[in-house]
């Protein structure tokens, strides 16, 4: 989009020359619309001002909606996005939450889990089919009400905003340990402003997620990468007594030789990690409608792919990550690795840059849901907040205050812990599951569809009750 505009702003000064001259000045249909503030602009006015006001125009009328982007994602930028949205930051603390958790029934949570969460997303679907709404807010309306459609979208915003933050604290703390390695010596703060400014504000400016495929495609390759030297330490010995790096640590690595099947207290921690691990939700609507040929067969067979993909990784690098440090993995397993480990650093950087190229399409679903609360609070700003210009206006600033809280917030672990124990668990079970059964119970016949209506309403309560686990986890941890 953003191409055509020099072209179309060259073409409406041309024919602003015209006018002026009193050559065709009837055939402008910027001067002619009556949408455009310029058809009642003083003939008066210089040259200069009439040209600056009417560029000013022509980016202010540039409008981008939901349906623009509607069955604009291909299948595979859809699993690409996907996977980039959700792995680079979920795997990292997994090979801590081993600690209390045996492989079998960390492998029985990985599964169950992903089931659950390509469940739910499939529910987004199947809400929208039978709504015909494609919005969580407009959902809500249709089958709860207006006056509370409000509590999904401050939902996403929280979860989106704490996590939008949190990916920042993390790409900023990577790249500040990771970049003095490679010779570039850089503070916390410059990584913070200097990569938010140059690699985020651009990105962040697309609205659709087909347009984010390319730079998501960069997340899979780092995170493959990640996954080739995370199995290759735990099978070469480098951290082990003797190893290479061994002499490096700061810690002994203290991995336990039996660890099948142990629960504890501390599993309450993979639960949570897990939990989140696959939050996508916040985007579930935008991912349907975006997606071409949507359906709920095919939002549940894409999102069961990229969803699967995403456990296989999870998989592989949390028992690798543990197998290396076993009882010393700490919550952000890159960091057990020494500096003097090149592919490990590589790594280390390769997971920055995959997480900054995941943070445009979590900020997408943020910046949607804050034009909806924009537009609930106040209606008569939807006219400006439907053209780029606005849009492009608030997510900047949006981008800078969470680039502020981050230079304040060096650890928001605690809030972020909070808010994404609460309100991911509401966006992932509790609200697509309440949306369904309404759905179900206002447009279906109920008895038809009771044992539908009665497994979803259980797994929303088994989000309450992922709510709790992961508010204690973080109050504990």
């Amino acid at each position: 989009m953003l191409p055509k505009i020099p072209k179309m702003v060259s073409r409406r000064l041309s024919e602003a020359d015209d006018a002026e001259k009193g050559e065709s000045s009837e055939q402008s249909p910027l001067l002619t619309s009556p949408k455009t503030p310029l058809s009642n602009t003083p003939r008066s006015r210089s040259a200069p001002q009439r040209r600056h006001t009417m560029i000013f125009a022509e980016l202010q009328s540039k409008k981008w909606t939901l349906s623009d982007a509607v069955g604009t994602m291909s299948s595979s930028a859809f699993i690409i996005n996907m996977f980039a949205d959700i792995c680079p930051a979920g795997f990292l603390p997994l090979a801590s939450g081993l600690k209390g958790t045996g492989y079998v029934a960390a492998l029985l949570l990985v599964t169950v889990l992903c089931a659950l969460c390509i469940y739910t997303m499939w529910v987004v679907g199947e809400t929208a089919r039978i709504t015909g709404k494609n919005t969580f807010r407009s959902q809500w309306e249709v089958t709860l009400g207006k006056q509370t459609a409000w509590m999904p979208v401050l939902v996403i915003v929280l979860v989106a905003l704490g996590s939008c933050v949190a990916y920042s604290c993390f790409c900023a703390d990577l790249l500040a340990d990771g970049l003095p390695s490679f010779g570039v010596k850089l503070s916390r703060d410059a990584c913070l402003y200097t990569f938010t400014f140059f690699i985020l504000m651009p990105l962040c400016m697309l609205k659709d997620l087909s347009a984010l495929a390319y730079s998501s495609a960069v997340a899979v390759l780092m995170i493959t990468y990640t996954a080739y030297v995370m199995i290759l330490r735990a099978a070469d010995g480098s951290y082990a007594p003797g190893g290479i790096y061994f002499q490096h640590l700061p810690e002994a690595p203290q991995v336990p030789k039996q660890h099948f099947f142990e629960c504890s207290f501390e599993s309450i921690n993979l639960i949570n990690y897990l939990a989140m691990g696959y939050l996508a939700h916040y985007n579930a609507c935008k991912y349907y409608r975006e997606l071409s040929n949507h359906t709920p067969t095919r939002m549940k067979t894409h999102s069961g792919f990229a969803m699967g993909l995403t456990s296989a990784f999870y998989i592989v690098m949390m028992t690798a990550g543990f197998q290396t440090f076993g009882m010393s993995s700490h919550d952000v397993i890159l960091q057990n690795y020494v500096k003097q480990d090149t592919l490990a650093n590589v790594a280390q950087i390769g997971v920055a840059f995959s997480i900054l190229v995941s943070f445009p399409i979590m900020f997408s679903g943020l910046r949607e849901a804050l034009i909806d609360v924009l537009c609930i609070a106040w209606p008569s700003l939807l006219e400006y907040l439907e053209t780029n210009l606005w849009q492009n206006a608030l997510s900047m600033i949006v981008l800078a205050l969470i680039t502020l809280c981050s230079h304040v917030f060096t650890d928001a672990g605690m809030v972020v812990g909070v808010v994404g124990a609460i309100c991911g668990s509401a966006i992932i079970y509790i609200v697509p599951c309440i949306l369904y059964v309404k759905a179900l119970q206002k447009f279906c016949n109920k008895e038809k569809h009771h044992y539908q209506i009665s497994m979803v309403s259980c797994l929303a309560v088994l989000g309450v009750l992922f709510a709790i686990l992961g508010l204690v986890s973080a109050l504990l941890g």
